[in-house]
């Protein structure tokens, strides 16, 4: 995630209108194998009809990607799970 950080150093970004669920779909397959190593489970739980959401996907792909490997490296057993929901509602977190 730290080379997402570093704007400073890395050309800029490239949106592009990208369906998230697809994205993080991937992510979950590339990182079946090690996850399942590691005694995990990882669980995608996508919104349904999102509409499609400019951003630069190869570097979320890459952030994902490093979130889950460092799930599967420092969770130890249990679930983790990768959810993404539409936008528009305050959840409780942010309410008050």
């Amino acid at each position: 995630m730290a080379e997402v950080v570093r704007l400073d150093s890395h050309a800029p970004f490239t949106f592009q209108p990208t369906d998230l669920n697809v994205l993080l779909s991937d992510v979950v397959v590339m990182l079946a194998q090690r996850v399942a190593a590691s005694r995990l489970t990882l669980q995608l739980m996508a919104a349904p009809d999102l509409p499609l959401v400019p951003m630069d996907a190869d570097r979320l792909r890459g952030a994902a990607r490093a979130v889950g490997q460092c799930a599967a490296l420092y969770a130890g057993r249990g679930r983790v799970a990768l959810r993404n929901a539409r936008g528009g509602r305050r959840d409780d977190r942010s309410a008050g």
